[in-house]
C-alpha cells in the first residue's frame, strides 16, 4: 500500500512509541471509495499527555472517538474534512480513535454534499449519514464496539451497501490530485489546467465539489510536505533555492506558506520530540 500518507505525520517514531497505531486496507469491494482504515489507541499515566501533529492532506475521513472522560475530546462519530492548517491533538488517559480515510472524491459516493462543506469542519456523522447504524454511536448503542479492531469491522459492514455510485468527476479529481503529487514541475494552477485541458474556473469547481480545497492549495501543500520531510531527515535544505524551485517570488513567501501549513518556519522546524509530559490542558 502507498505510504505517502506517512509524510503527513510529524514524528511518526514518537507516535508508534507512545500509542498503538495501525492502518488496514479496506476490503476489495470498498477499495474504489476508501484508501484505508486506521486506528490509534493509548493508555497514558495519570496527569500526562501525548501531543500528535499532522500536516493536512486532501482527504475526507469518517472518525470515531472513544474517549470518555477526556477533557477536550467528546466520544462520537464525525465527518472530518480537509483541515488547511497543521492539525494538533492531545491524547490523555486511555481511549482509542478509529477512522475511515476516503480517497480524494471517494466520500461523494456516500453524500451529495460538496466536499467544500466539510473543509475545516468536524461535523456529526448523523447529520449527513442518518441511515447508517454507526452514525450516532455512543456507549448505549447496540452497535457500540468495545475495541478499535471491532470498530473497524463495524465500519466495513456499515459501508457495504448496494447503492454506492462514485461520480466519474470524483475519479477525475482524484487522478488530478495524484498527478500533482507525482509531478515535480507542476507549480501553478494554470499549468495544471493546461495539462488537464480545461479552464482554471472549471478546475476550481471540480476541486470544490470533490476535493474540498482548491488546486493551488494542493500544489503548495504537497511541495511543502516534501520540504518538511527533508528537514525531518536532518538534511541541509537551501531555502533560497527551494523557494525558487517551488515557483515562489522570494524566500519570504515560501517561509510564510511553510509556517501556515506546517506550524513553524523552516529555520526553527525540528523533528518533534513528543513524549508524555505534564499536560498544559485547560
Amino acid at each position: 500500500m502507498d505510504t505517502q500518507y506517512l509524510k503527513a505525520i510529524i514524528d511518526l517514531k514518537a507516535l508508534q512509541e507512545y500509542t498503538h497505531f495501525t492502518t488496514t486496507p479496506p476490503p476489495e469491494v470498498l477499495a474504489p471509495y476508501l484508501e484505508r482504515f486506521w486506528s490509534v489507541s493509548w493508555d497514558l499515566p495519570s496527569g500526562h499527555y501525548f501531543r500528535q501533529q499532522i500536516i493536512p492532506n486532501p482527504h475526507v475521513s469518517l472518525v470515531h472517538y472513544q474517549t470518555e472522560g477526556h477533557p477536550t475530546l467528546e466520544t462520537g462519530t464525525y465527518i472530518e474534512g480537509v483541515v488547511k492548517k497543521l492539525f494538533s491533538i492531545d491524547l490523555v488517559g486511555s481511549g482509542f480513535i478509529v477512522g475511515a480515510k476516503f480517497h480524494v472524491g471517494g466520500f461523494s459516493a456516500f453524500t451529495p454534499q460538496k466536499m467544500r462543506t466539510f473543509t475545516n469542519n468536524k461535523l456529526p456523522a448523523g447529520d449527513f449519514l442518518a441511515g447508517y447504524p454507526w452514525a450516532d454511536l455512543g456507549t448505549g448503542s447496540p452497535f457500540h464496539p468495545k475495541s478499535p479492531d471491532a470498530f473497524l469491522d463495524t465500519f466495513s459492514q456499515a459501508l457495504l451497501t448496494d447503492t454506492l455510485v462514485l461520480p466519474p468527476k470524483a475519479v477525475e479529481a482524484r487522478e488530478l490530485v495524484h498527478h500533482i503529487r507525482q509531478t515535480d514541475h507542476l507549480l501553478t494552477v494554470d499549468q495544471l489546467a493546461s495539462e488537464w485541458g480545461g479552464s482554471v474556473r472549471s478546475l476550481q469547481r471540480l476541486f470544490d465539489t470533490y476535493v474540498g480545497v482548491g488546486p493551488k492549495w494542493i500544489i503548495r501543500m504537497f511541495r511543502l510536505q516534501e520540504v518538511k520531510t527533508q528537514l525531518e531527515m536532518g538534511l541541509d535544505v537551501p531555502l533560497a533555492s527551494v523557494a525558487a524551485d517551488l515557483g515562489y517570488v522570494d524566500q519570504a513567501h515560501m517561509i510564510h506558506d511553510f509556517k501556515s501549513i506546517i506550524g513553524r518556519p523552516p529555520a526553527t522546524f525540528v523533528k518533534s520530540a513528543s513524549q508524555p509530559t505534564q499536560p498544559p490542558l485547560e
